[in-house]
């Protein structure tokens, strides 16, 4: 998905901040068009380990690592243009976090839509559809017992089919591995894509709103989830 051209179009020259980094695949491959890039973790192993292969890759000085707490009071002095998380939202409990961290460092109410909120997950797990509706249709906020908002923009969720096939080894780059069709499976992934307003832009999560005005990650390919995908995937914790 971050190869994508149309995502690389887009975050040309902008700032990016991944959010539950881990070993930092996602964000080392989202960060080359990128003019910063933040990857963070809350493990401090972790961020070790991501020090290692921003070294490793010989990546420019505009990558850098820390650590970050979603729980902890944030305030995000440099806003980013992109947040990104890869599989983030796994437990109920994570997705306060998640959105409290992503408001606090999101820019917002930009002069041009262009900044951006993509996080991937399994389109089975519950709590990737739980997040995608706290930021579409507003939810209940426990700690200041109110009901908040939707969120201000377009908020969409986009589903594929990702073939996954078992490991192979391969120590020469010029051969190709085949691929056995036998040995594979497709995995549904879901991608919710959450874009701010412009000054002038769009205002609001209206449904009506046309969602071809959000960005695409493979338009090619992508498939905009409805409420009838929701009602009808068996879904996980």
């Amino acid at each position: 998905l971050l190869n994508s051209p149309e995502f690389r179009n887009f975050s040309n020259g902008k700032s990016l901040l991944e959010l539950g980094s881990g070993v930092g695949l996602a964000g080392l491959v989202a960060a080359r068009d990128c003019s910063s890039c933040v990857l963070t973790d809350v493990d401090e192993r972790a961020v070790q380990l991501l020090h290692q292969a921003t070294h490793k890759n010989h990546l420019p000085e505009t990558v850098t690592c820390r650590q970050l707490d979603w729980r902890d009071n944030h305030d995000a002095s440099n806003p980013v243009d992109i947040i990104l998380g890869s599989d983030i939202a796994y437990y109920y409990h994570l997705l306060r976090p998640i959105m409290d961290t992503t408001r606090a460092f999101l820019k917002q109410d930009s002069v041009a839509q262009d900044s951006l909120l993509i996080i991937v997950g399994g389109a089975s797990r519950e709590s990737q559809w739980d997040l995608y509706h706290n930021i579409r249709d507003g939810c209940y906020n426990q700690i200041t017992d109110v009901r908040e908002p939707p969120w201000l923009g377009k908020t969409k969720m986009v589903l594929f089919h990702l073939k996954m096939s078992n490991w192979v080894e391969d120590n020469d780059e010029t051969d190709v591995v085949e691929d056995d069709d036998e040995d594979s499976q497709m995995v549904p992934i879901s991608v919710i894509i959450h874009q701010p307003p412009s000054r002038s832009g769009i205002s609001s999560n209206d449904p009506s709103l046309d969602t071809d005005t959000i960005m695409s990650l493979f338009k090619e390919f992508e498939y905009v989830a409805t409420e009838t995908d929701d009602r009808n995937m068996l879904k996980s914790f």
